[in-house]
């Protein structure tokens, strides 16, 4: 159709009109922001957030995590949406699940899907982005800056997560839980801010004008600084000490020798430990002579002098015969034979090789002089640990039948004695472990002659006398307990949070992670009969639940004139551990450490067959102890009956061992600030098992990315998402759907579970993703939801403390039911019933 003169022109004009609006809209677009320009593009391809499903924006935020992480986001993506198709197609299909993981299983289908995955996550959801990659940020404070190969961009985000959180943790008052929470907090924060330097230097490097070219100049000068900050401020070692167990650091900074060594002595001296407790101490006969001590002054001054060989045995059994009877004179007969022999093996190898008859440590705990009083229970020297008893100088205490003391100012000696038994074991295993031959300097030559046999090995002086030290926090720190209402605060934040059946079946994940960590292969043996022998929890000494948080009080639990606080503080242990057997908390527990237990036994049943212990159990053995345990091991099958007393004790060394890789047992596994700073405690509650995965993921996963192996490190994390990860996820979407009310079990729930589940240990459980709630905490105020993380749980005292406030303001006394209906032993098992 031809067009008349007039009717050309205005065709004309509405096309200049239009080119110039084009090019109007795009010199604005160009002005926009990156985020402004991201969403117009959204627009004009017609990209609603609605179109990207739950389950994609977990999946795509589950390899933002692995890119924050490792950098490796792509393939540990990739296997995730292997896993996670699979389940989510059983779930939501009529697929069989073989045909489910033929469809899911395609590598690179699924690389390419999970690179525009997290592309499209960044463009329609950047607050999850963020936030996911921002957790995998946290996971860089585990990282020295200056160890990673990698370029100035991975540098940049490690450092500056390492450089603000010394920066936040490295104030004055470093006790102080707020300082903590702001330290880890804003460490989280400032690290993300590393990242945003990292992402705009890769975007100006791409232009070629001037311009740019500066902006690279000024920004590479800026992320040097964030290294360099860094490197002042030593962020590794920062995370080290705060967030790292003592033999895991040893064996990162110093080697996998001393480190290994370390957690075998501590370990060893705790079940021995735990053992002659049961035997000796915790029966009701001996309990009623310490309770004699405690409330009978006669007795007690009989017993201070006998630790000044003025009074015999004899009269000290027969005035507890005449008191208390025959049976009770027969505990304490056991116990000063169990003294005089356990002191003298102390004074042999490492006292003066004086006689230990009729010797009894003292201690006096009131009408010291005041610049001589210390907190510590055994303040004597730098170690806790006296080289010498005070009391045994005349000078220092005079005798009770002579009026010169007062025996209430001194400890129970029967409970000083018994904890300094226990120090002496940790040191006689220190000394062992090392070998260190027979002294007689105590404690503090002890540690110069370990720091001389580290040296020996080829390690440098800073690095061993890094190591003496991490000893000598190591042996004062079991000696320092907290304040008792922070003790009775933190148990019932155990009894308000463990004490459920929900919370009690997470104990069985420790068998897939045993899998992961000595093969899937022993995991199926774990329960076999010829790993029923090292998976005897009162033969190894490692039957008590509470041993792993609860240590530190022997002596406040077993005196008998204890003040309010620490009768409160022993009230709520007992009824916490009472929780713990009934919601079964501690059968669970119990179950979980015999699969780990046979999990490792297993493995060296095999690695003896084949005659080379490989890793931990390669470097924490000498020779000698290798050969040692293979020939027993190949003689007896792992039957520990068959065993002598020798290969026993080594064979139990050995799978304890392999339990202390990922459950916390000794104090070994406690990082030094925990050690040395009380106060900081409770900010450490339900971290524990989080440090070890932590430290364990590190090992298997960040080492040989370190070295350059991105495939090995991609493999190991796929296995770990597609064994701990998937079966985790499998127990945290069963427990929810058996428990909550407003639940239901999807794909989406399992893959944000499968996130989870390495989230938590990386971030040492400040961010979760495993329920909508803590999703949705995270979206709304990521600074702030990890602020919260670090806050310890405030359990019942939380409770308690709500429901007395409501019922004041609404003026109702049935507020106060809710103390018991809101605990999660209550509210669980309803949920299970409904």
């Amino acid at each position: 159709m031809s067009l008349t003169p007039e009717q050309e022109r205005m065709v004309a004009r509405i096309k200049a009109e239009r080119e110039e609006e084009t090019q109007e809209q795009e010199k604005e677009e160009t002005s926009l922001t990156s985020e402004q320009q991201r969403m117009v593009k959204r627009i004009k391809e017609g990209r609603q957030e609605e179109e990207m499903s739950g389950l994609d924006q977990a999946a795509a935020a589950a390899g933002q995590f692995a890119e924050g992480t490792l950098g490796v986001g792509d393939e540990a993506g990739a296997i995730g949406r292997g896993i996670g198709g699979t389940i989510y197609d059983v779930f939501n299909s009529d697929k069989s699940t073989l045909d489910a993981i033929a469809d899911n299983f395609n590598w690179d289908r699924n690389i390419k899907a999970t690179r525009e995955g997290m592309d499209k996550l960044d463009e329609v959801n950047p607050l999850l982005s963020n936030a996911a990659y921002g957790a995998g940020m946290v996971t860089g404070l585990a990282v020295p800056a200056a160890t990673v190969k990698g370029g100035l961009k991975t540098k940049s985000l490690i450092a500056g997560a390492e450089g603000a959180a010394y920066g936040a943790l490295s104030g004055r008052d470093e006790g102080r839980v707020d300082s903590a929470l702001l330290g880890a907090g804003g460490g989280a924060v400032l690290g993300a801010g590393a990242h945003v330097i990292g992402k705009k230097l890769a975007e100006v490097r791409a232009k070629k004008d001037a311009t740019a070219l500066d902006e690279v100049e000024l920004l590479e000068e800026a992320a040097e600084e964030w290294e360099a900050g860094s490197k002042a401020g030593k962020g590794g070692e920062v995370w080290d000490d705060y967030a790292t167990g003592v033999s895991d650091v040893l064996r990162r900074r110093v080697s996998e020798e001393v480190g290994l060594r370390v957690q075998r002595a501590d370990e060893t001296a705790l079940r021995q430990n735990t053992k002659e407790r049961a035997e000796i101490i915790q029966n009701k006969p001996m309990g009623e002579v310490i309770s004699l001590a405690d409330t009978d002054a006669t007795f007690k001054g009989m017993l201070l002098d006998f630790g000044r060989h003025s009074v015999s045995a004899d009269s000290l059994l027969g005035y507890v015969k005449k008191e208390l009877g025959q049976e009770q004179a027969n505990a304490l007969r056991k116990y000063l034979s169990w003294s005089e022999s356990s002191n003298a093996k102390y004074n042999k190898a490492l006292g003066n090789n004086s006689s230990a008859s009729g010797y009894l440590h003292t201690q006096k705990e009131k009408g010291l002089p005041k610049k001589s009083k210390q907190k510590d229970d055994f303040g004597d020297d730098a170690y806790n640990q006296p080289a010498k008893d005070k009391g045994e100088l005349e000078r220092e205490r005079g005798l009770h039948y002579k009026g010169e003391v007062k025996p209430d100012e001194y400890v129970n000696p029967l409970l000083s004695n018994m904890n300094r038994i226990q120090n002496n074991n940790r040191l006689i295993q220190l000394q062992q472990k090392f070998g260190v031959t027979d002294i007689n300097g105590g404690a503090p030559q002890l540690v110069d002659e370990i720091q001389k046999a580290i040296q020996k090995k080829g390690i440098d002086e800073g690095r061993a006398i890094d190591a003496r030290n991490s000893i000598v926090s190591l042996v004062r720190g079991q000696n320092k307990m907290q304040n008792n209402w922070i003790s009775s605060f933190q148990n019932l934040s155990y009894a308000g949070t463990l004490a459920g059946p929900k919370t009690s079946v997470l104990n069985v994940h420790d068998i897939p992670m045993a899998g992961w960590n000595n093969g899937v292969g022993n995991m199926m043996k774990a329960f076999s009969k010829a790993s029923r022998g090292a998976s005897d929890l009162e033969r190894l000494g490692i039957s008590n639940q509470t041993m792993g948080e609860f240590t530190q009080a022997l002596t406040r639990d077993w005196r008998n004139s204890k003040g309010l606080g620490e009768q409160l503080a022993t009230g709520t242990k007992a009824l916490t551990t009472g929780l713990f057997k009934l919601t079964g908390f501690e059968k669970l527990d119990r179950l979980g450490k015999r699969g780990v237990l046979g999990t490792v036994s297993s493995r060296l049943r095999n690695e003896a067959k084949d005659g080379k212990f490989t890793d931990e159990f390669a470097a924490g053995f000498d020779e000698a102890e290798k050969t040692q345990l293979a020939n027993a091991l190949n003689k007896s099958g792992g039957d520990v009956s068959k065993m002598s007393n020798k290969d026993l004790a080594l064979y139990d060394e050995a799978v304890t061992l392999g339990l202390g890789q990922q459950q916390l047992l000794s104090a070994a596994g406690r990082p030094e600030k925990w050690l040395n700073h009380t106060a900081l405690r409770p900010v450490y509650m339900l971290r524990g098992f989080a440090i070890k995965q932590n430290a364990l993921l590190s090992r298997k996963v960040y080492e040989k990315f370190k070295e350059g192996d991105m495939k090995g490190a991609a493999a190991e994390a796929g296995k770990f998402i597609a064994l701990p990860g998937a079966s985790y996820a499998a127990l945290n979407v069963g427990r929810n759907e058996a428990f909550k009310d407003d639940y239901e079990a999807s794909g989406e729930e399992f893959m944000y579970s499968m996130l989870d589940a390495l989230v938590g240990p990386m971030t040492l459980n400040m961010v979760g993703v495993g329920s909508s709630y803590s999703r949705q905490k995270l979206e709304d105020n990521p600074f702030m939801a990890i602020a919260e993380g670090l806050l310890p749980p405030g359990g019942v005292t939380e409770n308690t403390l709500k429901s007395i406030s409501k019922a004041i303001s609404k003026e109702d006394p049935e507020e106060l039911a809710a103390i018991i209906t809101n605990t999660p032993a209550y509210k669980q098992f309803s949920a299970l019933l409904d």
